[in-house]
Protein backbone atom coordinates (compact mmCIF):
# COMPACT_ATOMS: atom_id res chain seq x y z
CA UNK A 1 0.00 0.00 0.00
CA UNK A 2 1.12 3.57 -0.69
CA UNK A 3 0.18 6.56 1.44
CA UNK A 4 0.98 10.26 1.58
CA UNK A 5 -0.30 13.80 1.97
CA UNK A 6 0.00 16.63 -0.56
CA UNK A 7 3.24 16.23 -2.55
CA UNK A 8 3.77 12.69 -1.23
CA UNK A 9 0.09 11.91 -1.90
CA UNK A 10 0.64 12.91 -5.53
CA UNK A 11 3.62 10.55 -5.64
CA UNK A 12 1.67 7.76 -3.95
CA UNK A 13 -1.07 8.00 -6.55
CA UNK A 14 1.33 7.99 -9.50
CA UNK A 15 3.23 5.05 -8.03
CA UNK A 16 0.05 3.07 -7.33
CA UNK A 17 -1.08 3.40 -10.95
CA UNK A 18 2.32 2.80 -12.56
CA UNK A 19 3.06 -0.23 -10.36
CA UNK A 20 -0.49 -1.48 -9.88
CA UNK A 21 0.61 -5.10 -10.29
CA UNK A 22 2.54 -4.95 -7.00
CA UNK A 23 0.64 -2.23 -5.08
CA UNK A 24 -2.84 -3.27 -3.97
CA UNK A 25 -4.04 -0.04 -2.39
CA UNK A 26 -3.38 3.62 -1.67
CA UNK A 27 -4.39 6.30 0.81
CA UNK A 28 -4.37 9.75 -0.77
CA UNK A 29 -4.66 12.66 1.64
CA UNK A 30 -5.03 15.70 -0.65
CA UNK A 31 -3.63 14.70 -4.02
CA UNK A 32 -3.95 14.90 -7.78
CA UNK A 33 -5.07 12.10 -10.11
CA UNK A 34 -2.49 10.19 -12.08
CA UNK A 35 -0.43 12.20 -14.60
CA UNK A 36 -2.76 15.22 -14.33
CA UNK A 37 -0.04 17.67 -13.28
CA UNK A 38 1.66 17.60 -16.69
CA UNK A 39 -1.36 17.05 -18.97
CA UNK A 40 -2.76 19.93 -21.01
CA UNK A 41 -6.54 19.67 -20.84
CA UNK A 42 -8.88 21.26 -23.45
CA UNK A 43 -9.75 24.24 -21.25
CA UNK A 44 -6.22 24.89 -19.99
CA UNK A 45 -4.47 28.03 -21.15
CA UNK A 46 -0.76 28.66 -21.57
CA UNK A 47 1.32 31.07 -19.50
CA UNK A 48 4.83 32.31 -20.18
CA UNK A 49 7.61 30.21 -18.70
CA UNK A 50 9.20 31.67 -15.60
CA UNK A 51 10.57 30.44 -12.30
CA UNK A 52 7.22 31.06 -10.62
CA UNK A 53 5.11 29.43 -13.34
CA UNK A 54 7.10 26.64 -14.99
CA UNK A 55 9.29 25.58 -12.02
CA UNK A 56 10.90 23.17 -14.49
CA UNK A 57 7.73 21.08 -14.89
CA UNK A 58 7.23 18.78 -17.84
CA UNK A 59 4.27 19.68 -20.04
CA UNK A 60 2.73 17.34 -22.60
CA UNK A 61 1.29 19.20 -25.57
CA UNK A 62 2.33 22.66 -24.40
CA UNK A 63 3.37 25.49 -26.69
CA UNK A 64 7.11 25.78 -27.21
CA UNK A 65 7.32 29.11 -25.39
CA UNK A 66 4.62 28.43 -22.77
CA UNK A 67 3.65 26.17 -19.95
CA UNK A 68 0.63 25.14 -17.89
CA UNK A 69 -0.71 27.23 -15.07
CA UNK A 70 1.22 25.79 -12.17
CA UNK A 71 -0.80 23.43 -9.92
CA UNK A 72 -3.64 23.56 -12.43
CA UNK A 73 -4.86 20.07 -11.48
CA UNK A 74 -5.31 20.97 -7.81
CA UNK A 75 -6.12 24.70 -7.97
CA UNK A 76 -8.48 24.26 -10.93
CA UNK A 77 -9.46 20.57 -10.73
CA UNK A 78 -12.64 21.24 -12.69
CA UNK A 79 -10.40 21.46 -15.76
CA UNK A 80 -9.22 17.87 -15.36
CA UNK A 81 -10.42 15.55 -18.12
CA UNK A 82 -10.31 12.03 -16.68
CA UNK A 83 -10.79 10.47 -20.11
CA UNK A 84 -7.43 11.90 -21.16
CA UNK A 85 -5.76 10.49 -18.06
CA UNK A 86 -7.36 7.09 -18.58
CA UNK A 87 -6.20 7.11 -22.20
CA UNK A 88 -2.60 7.83 -21.15
CA UNK A 89 -2.62 5.09 -18.47
CA UNK A 90 -4.23 2.50 -20.74
CA UNK A 91 -2.26 3.33 -23.89
CA UNK A 92 0.97 5.04 -22.80
CA UNK A 93 3.46 6.37 -25.37
CA UNK A 94 6.42 4.23 -26.38
CA UNK A 95 8.92 3.95 -23.54
CA UNK A 96 6.39 4.94 -20.86
CA UNK A 97 6.10 1.65 -18.96
CA UNK A 98 2.94 1.47 -16.84
CA UNK A 99 1.05 -1.56 -15.54
CA UNK A 100 -2.29 -1.96 -17.30
CA UNK A 101 -4.85 -0.37 -14.93
CA UNK A 102 -7.70 -2.27 -16.55
CA UNK A 103 -6.16 -5.47 -15.21
CA UNK A 104 -4.30 -4.53 -12.04
CA UNK A 105 -6.57 -1.87 -10.52
CA UNK A 106 -9.61 -4.13 -10.70
CA UNK A 107 -9.19 -5.26 -7.08
CA UNK A 108 -7.34 -2.19 -5.77
CA UNK A 109 -8.61 -0.27 -2.77
CA UNK A 110 -8.28 3.52 -2.49
CA UNK A 111 -8.91 5.89 0.41
CA UNK A 112 -9.30 9.46 -0.93
CA UNK A 113 -9.37 12.18 1.75
CA UNK A 114 -10.02 15.88 1.17
CA UNK A 115 -10.57 18.11 4.23
CA UNK A 116 -13.17 20.86 3.94
CA UNK A 117 -10.71 23.71 4.60
CA UNK A 118 -7.90 22.62 2.31
CA UNK A 119 -6.77 25.71 0.39
CA UNK A 120 -4.26 23.77 -1.73
CA UNK A 121 -6.40 21.04 -3.28
CA UNK A 122 -9.74 22.50 -4.25
CA UNK A 123 -12.89 20.45 -4.91
CA UNK A 124 -13.34 18.31 -6.93
CA UNK A 125 -9.67 17.25 -6.62
CA UNK A 126 -10.42 14.25 -4.44
CA UNK A 127 -13.46 13.27 -6.48
CA UNK A 128 -11.09 13.14 -9.44
CA UNK A 129 -8.87 10.69 -7.54
CA UNK A 130 -11.86 8.54 -6.61
CA UNK A 131 -13.42 8.63 -10.08
CA UNK A 132 -10.15 7.74 -11.79
CA UNK A 133 -10.01 4.55 -9.71
CA UNK A 134 -13.73 3.80 -9.94
CA UNK A 135 -13.36 3.27 -13.69
CA UNK A 136 -11.38 0.11 -12.95
CA UNK A 137 -12.73 -1.15 -9.61
CA UNK A 138 -14.86 -4.29 -9.68
CA UNK A 139 -16.85 -2.99 -6.72
CA UNK A 140 -17.48 0.72 -5.93
CA UNK A 141 -16.94 -0.15 -2.24
CA UNK A 142 -13.22 -0.47 -3.02
CA UNK A 143 -12.98 3.33 -3.34
CA UNK A 144 -13.77 5.44 -0.27
CA UNK A 145 -14.10 9.23 -0.61
CA UNK A 146 -14.08 11.39 2.55
CA UNK A 147 -14.76 15.13 2.16
CA UNK A 148 -16.72 16.09 5.28
CA UNK A 149 -13.96 16.52 7.87
CA UNK A 150 -13.23 20.17 8.84
CA UNK A 151 -9.43 20.10 8.80
CA UNK A 152 -6.97 22.35 6.97
CA UNK A 153 -4.41 20.94 4.52
CA UNK A 154 -3.08 18.00 6.53
CA UNK A 155 -2.98 14.26 7.13
CA UNK A 156 -4.93 14.30 10.40
CA UNK A 157 -4.01 12.21 13.40
CA UNK A 158 -5.96 11.84 16.63
CA UNK A 159 -4.26 14.93 18.06
CA UNK A 160 -5.01 17.18 15.06
CA UNK A 161 -7.52 19.88 15.90
CA UNK A 162 -10.28 20.92 13.52
CA UNK A 163 -9.77 24.01 11.40
CA UNK A 164 -9.61 27.23 13.45
CA UNK A 165 -10.18 25.37 16.73
CA UNK A 166 -7.35 27.23 18.48
CA UNK A 167 -8.30 26.21 22.01
CA UNK A 168 -8.37 22.49 21.28
CA UNK A 169 -5.20 20.99 22.76
CA UNK A 170 -6.28 17.35 22.60
CA UNK A 171 -7.25 17.09 18.94
CA UNK A 172 -10.43 16.20 17.11
CA UNK A 173 -9.89 12.46 17.38
CA UNK A 174 -10.01 11.72 13.65
CA UNK A 175 -7.44 9.00 13.03
CA UNK A 176 -6.37 9.42 9.40
CA UNK A 177 -3.80 6.58 9.39
CA UNK A 178 -6.29 4.37 11.20
CA UNK A 179 -9.04 5.08 8.68
CA UNK A 180 -6.55 4.39 5.90
CA UNK A 181 -5.49 0.94 7.14
CA UNK A 182 -9.08 0.15 8.10
CA UNK A 183 -10.24 0.65 4.53
CA UNK A 184 -7.28 -0.78 2.60
CA UNK A 185 -6.18 -3.64 4.85
CA UNK A 186 -9.18 -4.15 7.12
CA UNK A 187 -11.81 -3.88 4.35
CA UNK A 188 -13.90 -1.77 6.71
CA UNK A 189 -13.05 -3.61 9.93
CA UNK A 190 -11.32 -1.54 12.60
CA UNK A 191 -7.63 -2.20 13.22
CA UNK A 192 -5.78 -1.29 16.40
CA UNK A 193 -2.46 0.42 17.11
CA UNK A 194 -0.03 0.09 19.99
CA UNK A 195 0.51 2.92 22.46
CA UNK A 196 4.12 1.84 23.06
CA UNK A 197 7.20 3.61 21.73
CA UNK A 198 8.16 1.79 18.53
CA UNK A 199 11.17 3.82 17.35
CA UNK A 200 13.59 0.98 18.09
CA UNK A 201 12.06 -1.09 15.28
CA UNK A 202 13.09 1.37 12.55
CA UNK A 203 16.18 0.08 10.71
CA UNK A 204 18.65 2.06 8.60
CA UNK A 205 18.94 0.31 5.25
CA UNK A 206 21.59 0.60 2.55
CA UNK A 207 19.69 0.57 -0.75
CA UNK A 208 22.58 1.55 -3.03
CA UNK A 209 22.18 -1.61 -5.12
CA UNK A 210 18.75 -0.38 -6.22
CA UNK A 211 19.78 3.21 -6.99
CA UNK A 212 21.57 3.80 -10.28
CA UNK A 213 23.64 6.90 -10.97
CA UNK A 214 20.79 8.40 -13.01
CA UNK A 215 18.53 7.95 -9.99
CA UNK A 216 21.00 9.74 -7.70
CA UNK A 217 20.89 12.66 -10.13
CA UNK A 218 17.11 12.69 -9.67
CA UNK A 219 17.18 13.11 -5.89
CA UNK A 220 17.41 9.51 -4.66
CA UNK A 221 19.76 8.67 -1.81
CA UNK A 222 21.38 5.34 -1.00
CA UNK A 223 19.48 5.03 2.28
CA UNK A 224 15.99 4.17 3.44
CA UNK A 225 14.12 3.51 6.67
CA UNK A 226 12.44 0.16 7.20
CA UNK A 227 10.11 -0.50 10.13
CA UNK A 228 10.20 -4.19 11.08
CA UNK A 229 7.83 -5.37 13.83
CA UNK A 230 9.06 -8.47 15.72
CA UNK A 231 6.45 -10.74 14.13
CA UNK A 232 7.63 -9.76 10.64
CA UNK A 233 11.07 -11.26 11.23
CA UNK A 234 9.67 -14.77 10.98
CA UNK A 235 6.25 -14.49 9.32
CA UNK A 236 4.53 -12.97 6.31
CA UNK A 237 3.56 -9.30 6.65
CA UNK A 238 1.84 -6.57 4.70
CA UNK A 239 3.73 -3.47 3.52
CA UNK A 240 3.12 0.28 3.63
CA UNK A 241 5.37 2.61 1.62
CA UNK A 242 5.67 6.23 2.74
CA UNK A 243 7.52 8.42 0.21
CA UNK A 244 9.29 11.59 1.26
CA UNK A 245 12.48 13.27 2.26
CA UNK A 246 14.98 11.78 4.69
CA UNK A 247 18.52 10.50 5.10
CA UNK A 248 18.55 7.28 7.07
CA UNK A 249 22.35 7.31 7.35
CA UNK A 250 22.44 10.70 9.07
CA UNK A 251 18.98 11.32 10.52
CA UNK A 252 17.07 10.03 13.52
CA UNK A 253 14.41 7.31 13.16
CA UNK A 254 10.94 8.58 12.26
CA UNK A 255 9.09 9.58 15.40
CA UNK A 256 5.85 11.48 15.85
CA UNK A 257 3.43 12.42 13.11
CA UNK A 258 1.84 10.09 10.60
CA UNK A 259 5.01 8.00 10.05
CA UNK A 260 4.90 7.01 13.69
CA UNK A 261 1.14 6.45 13.55
CA UNK A 262 1.49 4.02 10.65
CA UNK A 263 4.33 2.24 12.47
CA UNK A 264 2.13 1.78 15.54
CA UNK A 265 -0.48 0.07 13.38
CA UNK A 266 2.27 -1.97 11.78
CA UNK A 267 3.51 -3.18 15.15
CA UNK A 268 0.14 -4.67 16.11
CA UNK A 269 -1.02 -5.89 12.72
CA UNK A 270 2.15 -7.22 11.13
CA UNK A 271 2.89 -4.43 8.64
CA UNK A 272 6.33 -3.43 7.40
CA UNK A 273 6.80 0.29 6.70
CA UNK A 274 9.30 1.35 4.03
CA UNK A 275 10.36 4.98 3.78
CA UNK A 276 12.66 5.60 0.80
CA UNK A 277 14.75 8.76 1.06
CA UNK A 278 14.09 11.05 -1.90
CA UNK A 279 16.24 14.05 -1.05
CA UNK A 280 19.47 13.42 -2.93
CA UNK A 281 21.58 16.10 -4.55
CA UNK A 282 20.35 17.70 -7.79
CA UNK A 283 22.59 19.38 -10.36
CA UNK A 284 21.35 22.96 -10.59
CA UNK A 285 23.03 23.40 -13.97
CA UNK A 286 20.79 20.63 -15.36
CA UNK A 287 17.60 21.67 -13.55
CA UNK A 288 17.93 25.45 -13.07
CA UNK A 289 14.21 26.17 -12.60
CA UNK A 290 13.44 23.18 -10.39
CA UNK A 291 13.14 24.80 -6.97
CA UNK A 292 10.72 22.22 -5.53
CA UNK A 293 12.94 19.16 -5.62
CA UNK A 294 15.83 21.26 -4.32
CA UNK A 295 13.64 21.84 -1.24
CA UNK A 296 13.15 18.11 -0.66
CA UNK A 297 9.83 17.58 -2.43
CA UNK A 298 9.36 14.46 -4.55
CA UNK A 299 8.97 14.66 -8.32
CA UNK A 300 5.29 14.77 -9.25
CA UNK A 301 5.55 17.33 -12.09
CA UNK A 302 8.12 15.69 -14.35
CA UNK A 303 10.66 18.22 -13.18
CA UNK A 304 13.42 15.61 -13.26
CA UNK A 305 12.25 13.47 -16.18
CA UNK A 306 9.33 13.13 -18.60
CA UNK A 307 9.20 9.50 -17.40
CA UNK A 308 8.55 10.67 -13.84
CA UNK A 309 5.19 8.82 -13.55
CA UNK A 310 6.34 5.58 -15.18
CA UNK A 311 8.22 2.56 -13.90
CA UNK A 312 11.45 4.08 -15.23
CA UNK A 313 11.17 7.40 -13.41
CA UNK A 314 14.28 8.31 -11.44
CA UNK A 315 12.42 8.15 -8.12
CA UNK A 316 9.94 5.47 -9.20
CA UNK A 317 12.21 2.72 -10.49
CA UNK A 318 14.46 2.32 -7.42
CA UNK A 319 11.43 2.38 -5.11
CA UNK A 320 9.82 -0.31 -7.23
CA UNK A 321 12.96 -2.45 -6.93
CA UNK A 322 12.94 -2.09 -3.14
CA UNK A 323 9.32 -3.21 -2.95
CA UNK A 324 9.94 -6.18 -5.24
CA UNK A 325 12.79 -7.30 -3.00
CA UNK A 326 10.61 -7.03 0.09
CA UNK A 327 7.74 -8.99 -1.40
CA UNK A 328 10.12 -11.64 -2.74
CA UNK A 329 9.61 -11.36 -6.49
CA UNK A 330 12.02 -13.47 -8.59
CA UNK A 331 15.22 -11.71 -9.56
CA UNK A 332 15.42 -9.60 -6.42
CA UNK A 333 17.04 -12.01 -3.97
CA UNK A 334 20.37 -11.31 -2.31
CA UNK A 335 21.94 -8.64 -0.15
CA UNK A 336 20.57 -5.17 0.44
CA UNK A 337 17.28 -4.94 2.29
CA UNK A 338 17.74 -6.92 5.49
Amino acid sequence: MRSGCSNTADFSEQFHVAFSSIVTGSCIFSGMPYHSAVTRFPNDYMVAKSLSTAAGIHCMGCDANGTLTYDHAKNHPQLVDLEMLHAYAEHPPAGHVIDDPRVHLANARTFSFGPTHDRCYQPPAMENIANFKLRYAKDPEQVKLVEDQPFPHTLPGNDTAYYNDDNNHTGAGYDGPGECVRHVFGHGERMYATTENVQEYWLRVNVSEFVLEKDRQQAMTDSAWLFVPPRCKTGACKLIVLPGGCNAFLGSPPGGGSDDDFARYGFVNGILVLKPCQTGKIDRSVYPDNHENFRGMVDVYGQLSPLYATQHGGQMEPTGKMIKRLIGLPGFEGEGLE
